[in-house]
């Protein structure tokens, strides 16, 4: 004051407390919150969506071992029987009965048929890796898949009384996730132009001393209470921009849901043409396979007898063959379709 000067206080001040803040109303933090739960089942259904996907993947890989298995045995039994015809037509060469061209012919029909039989083989080792693989197992572990497709044959039938609604399809409910999200963040959008309550309570503790000795200090308590009402006023058009950004991402949503259905719906309707024609496959080879069984061994016993020629019993046999391919493809491609 004027030319004088003294000093106040202390040089030391500590202080020590808590304080606590809770909305009371804040209705763009409630919508969050809902928008936050949404998000957890949104993150379910992706979860199912690829469980599902990896099952399907496992079980076509597994028909596929299947189906190498089949083909395999199919390859190996028409070795066989080309083995069989090439030491019967040799017989009969070497006592005069059979000529230097049917034995030619035989060897040929047995060397020819038994890279297919190597294949064959090789495929079931390839489709072990693959199941193994989509598994997690150990490439080197060994594995056995048990049965065959005979086993499925009574699983082909019409297809009238399958469920084709994709309504539960996981990509749909997906989308219907995402659709609610966007409905509730723009009621989040809509609720920034709401007024805000919020209260704040704290307690505090205050002590001023000139040295540091701690347990002389006297320590003074004061509370504190706040009820705050907060009205938006101006946000510069950012409110309604974020509005109009949100509808368009709903109407772009809807679309994408549209044509998700009817990229599904487009799907099944193949799936179901494919289904049918491998069932008309799947009869038809049935039918063939019959009538390609009595055909061989017709020939067979008129070729054993002098009455048939070479060439009868190697088309006859051809026939066969192509006809249990042509069954264990269908069952396979009926399967992996369903």
């Amino acid at each position: 004051m004027g030319d004088q000067s003294f000093q106040i206080g202390r040089d030391n001040t500590w202080s020590a407390g808590f304080s606590a803040a809770l909305p009371l109303v804040n209705v763009q933090l409630w919508k969050a919150i809902q928008i936050t739960g949404m998000d957890v089942e949104l993150a379910v259904e992706k979860a199912k969506g690829s469980r599902q996907d990896l099952v399907a993947q496992v079980q076509q890989a597994f028909y596929g071992v299947l189906l190498a298995k089949d083909l395999y045995n199919v390859y190996k039994e028409n070795y066989d029987n080309a083995s069989d015809n090439y030491n019967d037509v040799k017989g009969k060469f070497d006592t005069g009965l059979a000529s230097k061209f049917e034995l030619l012919s035989s060897e040929v029909a047995m060397k020819n048929a038994e890279p297919n039989m190597y294949d064959a083989q090789n495929n079931i080792v390839l489709a072990n890796w693959k199941l193994k693989a989509l598994i997690g197992i150990d490439l080197d572990q060994n594995i056995a898949c048990e049965g065959s497709l005979a086993d499925y044959e009574s699983v082909v039938r019409d297809v009238a009384s399958y469920d084709t609604s994709v309504e539960n399809n996981s990509t749909v409910k997906q989308l219907e996730i995402q659709e609610r999200m966007l409905s509730k963040n723009y009621e989040m959008q809509l609720a920034k132009y709401y007024p805000t309550l919020s209260a704040q309570v704290g307690y505090n503790w205050i002590a001023m001393e000139d040295n540091f000795k701690f347990n002389n200090y006297k320590w003074n308590p004061y509370s504190t209470g706040t009820i705050a009402l907060t009205i938006p006023i101006f946000s510069g058009g950012q409110r309604y921009n974020e509005l109009r950004k949100t509808r368009v991402q709903q109407e772009q949503l809807a679309l994408q849901k549209e044509d998700a259905i009817r990229q599904l719906e487009i799907s099944v309707m193949q799936v179901l043409n494919s289904l049918e024609t491998c069932l008309k496959q799947y009869d038809a080879a049935q039918k063939t396979i019959e009538a390609a069984q009595n055909g061989y061994e017709i020939a067979k016993s008129r070729f054993d007898v002098g009455s048939g020629t070479l060439l009868e019993l190697q088309d006859a046999q051809l026939g066969l063959l192509q006809a249990r391919l042509n069954l264990n493809q269908s069952v396979y491609t009926y399967m992996t379709l369903k």
